[in-house]
């Protein structure tokens, strides 16, 4: 009788532990690997895409304001402090969203 309940709880547990090994084997859908990312140019093409969706908006969006008001062919801002700061090139970390451009 002992022996039963051992070998049952073995039975039990090898039919909840095999279906697990296949689960592990798996591969992920969401995930790209590293050989397996760039194969085309279509591939290249989307890469550099989401590379530009995601600078677009570095800084909200101002990024190419900024290097606006660091240029010489702009005047000095009226209303942003933020902006004057970056034109007067006083920007450090701290300085409100800019932090140190």
């Amino acid at each position: 009788m002992k022996h039963t309940h051992h070998l049952f709880a073995a039975l039990l547990g090898l039919v909840f532990l095999l279906p697990a090994c296949r689960w592990l084997e798996v591969n992920p859908d969401q995930y790209i690997l590293a050989e397996d990312a760039l194969e085309t140019p279509e591939d290249l093409q989307a890469l550099l895409v989401s590379c530009y969706d995601v600078l677009a908006n570095l800084y909200d969006g101002d990024v190419q304001l900024m290097n606006e008001l660091r240029g010489d062919n702009t005047n000095e801002p009226l209303s942003n402090n933020d902006f004057k700061a970056i034109y007067n090139r006083e920007t450090i970390r701290w300085t409100s969203y800019v932090g140190g451009v």
